[in-house]
């Protein structure tokens, strides 16, 4: 069997078992094989290595099948003197082929490829190699000038039609590259759009899930508790020297004297990463006060305290953040003048029922003007913050306290606010 010269297998019934041998083992012991036919066998495909073993082969006979494509390899064929491919499905040869059938026409210039009775050539772009290949190659192909393809417009184009067309094609080709190139730069710049969009229209909720996430599978120190570490995670503008200076020796002490337990993150926060110490601290803590002062969210760090505070409180679906109103500094030093510092003439003594009446009324005018102020103030003070914060507290504008100096009903109602829930 391995001396076997010539092999006749047509109309046959092969095509399932030769598309199935990808590892080309059916003619791999025939070596010395030189006749091959394989027509009429029902051939819709073949495996790349069907023939690597058969150095010897001169003729192959493809005909009379459905073949709608030519996969075989015929780097070793550089004996093969027909390969009739004839009456078959074919569409085009890649350029691996082509550059096949050339280097095997250099070795052997009797080498010829049968190609009468394929009608389905394409004359498109995916053909366009072969058709330039065919135009410069005639010799290769046995009774070239019968070849047709068809154009997309369904025409049947002639060999002899094929140099007036291909020029047409191959600018065709060229439009349709920059068109499909453009069309998917654009979209590769659109998707990045969208998709940065999207991370930057929820970019804090997926910066809080990533913390949670993190504390679900124990990794570094963000913890999500029902039991909070501690009663209030404080933040502020750590850039204004007044307010830290206010923090440190009036609020936070005074936090402490109402019996309730902080985290300060100029104290608390040790080394390294921030941002998985502040979602430590506003999951670790009952409430998250923020005092609220023009320029607070001009660093980075306030905003990712105030918004994973705010995704915390989505979370627990109860609420976390308590912001605190500042009045401006220099009302917060303002001392009240002395009786003769002052410009106006001393007031009356005030004994009657009427004057007692007409100071409550007096009392509840500037009151009702105060609240007025602090709303505007704090409307005004919005629109200095980012749009998600803005947003977000314009509509918790009832949980927002107003301090304005060492005020007892201030403080009591701060403790309230914290201890809640």
């Amino acid at each position: 069997m391995p001396s076997l010269r010539t092999l006749l297998l047509y109309q046959n019934i092969l095509g399932g078992s030769l598309s199935a041998d990808s590892d080309g083992v059916t003619f791999s012991k025939l070596a010395l094989l030189q006749n091959l036919d394989l027509s009429n066998n029902v051939i819709e495909d073949l495996p790349e290595m069907l023939f690597q073993n058969n150095v010897n082969l001169k003729v192959l006979n493809l005909s009379n099948n459905e073949l709608s494509c030519f996969k075989p390899s015929l780097i070793n064929q550089t004996e093969l003197e027909v390969l009739d491919l004839s009456n078959n499905l074919l569409l085009e040869f890649s350029k691996q082929t082509c550059t096949q059938f050339l280097d095997i026409k250099k070795a052997n210039s009797n080498f010829s490829v049968h190609l009468h009775g394929n009608k389905k050539f394409q004359c498109n772009c995916g053909a366009l190699y072969f058709l330039n290949f065919l135009l410069d190659h005639p010799g290769i192909f046995e009774n070239v000038v019968s070849f047709s393809c068809i154009a997309d417009n369904g025409t049947r184009v002639s060999y002899t039609g094929l140099p007036e067309l291909l020029p047409q094609l191959h600018l065709t080709c060229v439009n349709q590259i920059i068109f499909v190139t453009v069309l998917s730069v654009f979209s590769v710049i659109l998707g990045s759009l969208a998709v940065c969009s999207l991370y930057h229209y929820k970019r804090w909720q997926l910066k809080y899930l990533y913390f949670v996430g993190r504390s679900r599978l124990h990794i570094g120190s963000t913890q999500i508790n029902n039991r909070p570490a501690a009663h209030a995670f404080l933040t502020y503008d750590q850039e204004n020297p007044s307010l830290r200076n206010l923090m440190k020796h009036q609020i936070l002490p005074r936090l402490h004297q109402l019996g309730l337990t902080t985290v300060f993150g100029e104290i608390d926060f040790g080394g390294g990463p921030l941002e998985p110490s502040i979602a430590g601290a506003v999951t670790a803590t009952n409430k998250t006060l923020v005092f609220l002062s023009k320029d607070i969210f001009q660093n980075y760090y306030r905003q990712t305290e105030v918004n994973l505070a705010i995704m915390h409180e989505l979370y627990l679906r109860r609420p976390v953040l308590v912001p605190v109103l500042l009045l401006k500094p220099e009302t917060l030093s303002h001392t009240r003048p002395s009786r003769t510092d002052r410009s106006q003439p001393p007031c009356k003594k005030l004994g009657t029922k009427n004057n007692h009446h007409s100071r409550r009324k007096q009392q509840m005018v500037r009151r009702g003007t105060r609240e007025i102020d602090d709303f505007t103030r704090f409307m005004d003070l919005l629109t200095y913050f980012p749009p998600e914060i803005s947003v977000f507290l314009r509509g918790q504008i009832h949980r927002c306290l107003v301090y304005s100096g060492d005020d007892e009903h201030f403080w009591m109602t701060l403790k309230n606010a914290v201890m809640e829930g």
